[in-house]
Protein backbone atom coordinates (compact mmCIF):
# COMPACT_ATOMS: atom_id res chain seq x y z
CA UNK A 1 0.00 0.00 0.00
CA UNK A 2 1.67 3.25 -1.01
CA UNK A 3 0.58 6.26 1.49
CA UNK A 4 -0.61 9.56 -0.30
CA UNK A 5 1.53 12.21 -0.07
CA UNK A 6 0.70 14.13 2.59
CA UNK A 7 -0.03 10.63 4.75
CA UNK A 8 3.90 10.45 4.28
CA UNK A 9 4.78 14.06 4.88
CA UNK A 10 2.76 13.30 8.37
CA UNK A 11 4.91 10.04 8.99
CA UNK A 12 8.19 11.74 8.27
CA UNK A 13 7.08 14.51 10.42
CA UNK A 14 5.97 11.91 13.52
CA UNK A 15 9.67 10.35 13.22
CA UNK A 16 10.72 13.98 12.97
CA UNK A 17 8.95 14.76 16.53
CA UNK A 18 10.29 11.40 18.10
CA UNK A 19 14.19 11.99 16.93
CA UNK A 20 13.80 15.56 18.16
CA UNK A 21 12.45 14.62 21.43
CA UNK A 22 15.06 12.13 22.23
CA UNK A 23 17.79 14.55 21.45
CA UNK A 24 16.10 17.18 23.36
CA UNK A 25 15.41 14.71 26.58
CA UNK A 26 19.38 13.53 25.87
CA UNK A 27 20.45 16.44 26.22
CA UNK A 28 18.64 18.24 29.02
CA UNK A 29 18.74 15.38 31.18
CA UNK A 30 22.37 15.57 31.07
CA UNK A 31 21.91 19.03 32.16
CA UNK A 32 22.03 21.53 29.36
CA UNK A 33 20.06 24.49 29.53
CA UNK A 34 16.35 23.45 27.73
CA UNK A 35 16.85 26.67 24.95
CA UNK A 36 20.52 24.99 23.93
CA UNK A 37 18.85 21.57 24.06
CA UNK A 38 15.33 22.80 22.48
CA UNK A 39 17.68 24.19 19.31
CA UNK A 40 19.82 21.33 19.17
CA UNK A 41 16.27 19.04 19.00
CA UNK A 42 15.28 21.04 16.53
CA UNK A 43 18.22 21.07 14.10
CA UNK A 44 18.19 17.22 14.41
CA UNK A 45 14.83 17.47 13.24
CA UNK A 46 15.40 19.06 10.44
CA UNK A 47 18.14 17.06 9.20
CA UNK A 48 16.35 14.03 9.64
CA UNK A 49 13.01 16.07 7.94
CA UNK A 50 15.46 16.79 4.89
CA UNK A 51 16.55 13.86 4.41
CA UNK A 52 13.49 11.93 4.43
CA UNK A 53 11.37 14.28 3.02
CA UNK A 54 13.76 14.80 -0.05
CA UNK A 55 14.38 10.78 -0.49
CA UNK A 56 10.95 9.10 0.10
CA UNK A 57 8.50 12.10 0.44
CA UNK A 58 9.59 14.12 -2.72
CA UNK A 59 11.92 11.78 -4.63
CA UNK A 60 14.25 15.11 -5.27
CA UNK A 61 18.12 15.87 -5.94
CA UNK A 62 19.66 17.12 -3.26
CA UNK A 63 21.44 20.69 -3.73
CA UNK A 64 22.78 23.51 -1.72
CA UNK A 65 19.72 25.58 -2.98
CA UNK A 66 17.24 23.14 -1.63
CA UNK A 67 18.88 22.47 1.74
CA UNK A 68 18.71 26.34 2.28
CA UNK A 69 15.04 26.66 0.16
CA UNK A 70 14.35 23.79 3.34
CA UNK A 71 15.89 25.88 6.21
CA UNK A 72 13.81 28.62 5.30
CA UNK A 73 10.64 26.53 5.57
CA UNK A 74 11.68 25.52 8.82
CA UNK A 75 12.28 28.88 10.09
CA UNK A 76 8.80 30.04 8.37
CA UNK A 77 6.99 27.01 10.34
CA UNK A 78 8.67 27.65 13.70
CA UNK A 79 7.83 31.29 13.28
CA UNK A 80 3.97 30.65 12.56
CA UNK A 81 3.88 28.17 15.32
CA UNK A 82 5.29 30.69 18.11
CA UNK A 83 3.21 33.43 17.04
CA UNK A 84 -0.13 30.89 16.86
CA UNK A 85 0.90 30.04 20.10
CA UNK A 86 1.66 33.81 21.12
CA UNK A 87 -2.27 34.46 19.91
CA UNK A 88 -3.96 31.35 21.11
CA UNK A 89 -2.10 30.30 24.62
CA UNK A 90 -3.61 33.33 26.55
CA UNK A 91 -7.57 32.04 25.12
CA UNK A 92 -6.87 28.07 25.29
CA UNK A 93 -3.74 27.39 27.23
CA UNK A 94 -0.13 25.95 25.44
CA UNK A 95 -1.54 22.87 24.85
CA UNK A 96 -5.05 23.33 23.09
CA UNK A 97 -3.28 26.36 21.32
CA UNK A 98 -0.44 24.32 20.00
CA UNK A 99 -3.35 21.41 18.79
CA UNK A 100 -4.98 24.45 17.13
CA UNK A 101 -1.68 25.59 15.53
CA UNK A 102 -0.47 22.66 14.43
CA UNK A 103 -2.34 21.30 11.36
CA UNK A 104 -2.21 24.63 9.87
CA UNK A 105 1.79 24.87 10.05
CA UNK A 106 1.68 21.09 8.68
CA UNK A 107 -0.21 21.87 5.59
CA UNK A 108 1.47 25.45 5.31
CA UNK A 109 5.11 23.57 5.40
CA UNK A 110 3.59 20.70 3.14
CA UNK A 111 2.63 23.37 0.42
CA UNK A 112 5.61 25.54 0.52
CA UNK A 113 8.15 22.24 0.38
CA UNK A 114 6.04 20.61 -2.13
CA UNK A 115 6.08 23.72 -4.54
CA UNK A 116 9.15 25.93 -3.38
CA UNK A 117 11.78 23.54 -1.94
CA UNK A 118 11.38 20.27 -3.96
CA UNK A 119 9.99 22.19 -7.03
CA UNK A 120 6.74 19.61 -7.78
CA UNK A 121 4.46 20.93 -10.22
CA UNK A 122 1.15 20.77 -9.57
CA UNK A 123 0.67 18.53 -12.07
CA UNK A 124 3.31 15.68 -11.80
CA UNK A 125 3.31 13.22 -9.43
CA UNK A 126 7.20 13.21 -7.56
CA UNK A 127 9.67 10.76 -9.85
CA UNK A 128 9.74 7.32 -8.69
CA UNK A 129 13.21 5.40 -8.11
Amino acid sequence: MRLPSLGRYLVVGAGNTLASAAVFAALHGRGAPGVAAGAAAFAVGACNGYLWNRWWMFRAKDSRSARLRYLAVQACGLGATAAGLALLAPALGADLGYAAVLPAVTLATYAANRAFTFKVQPWRRPARH
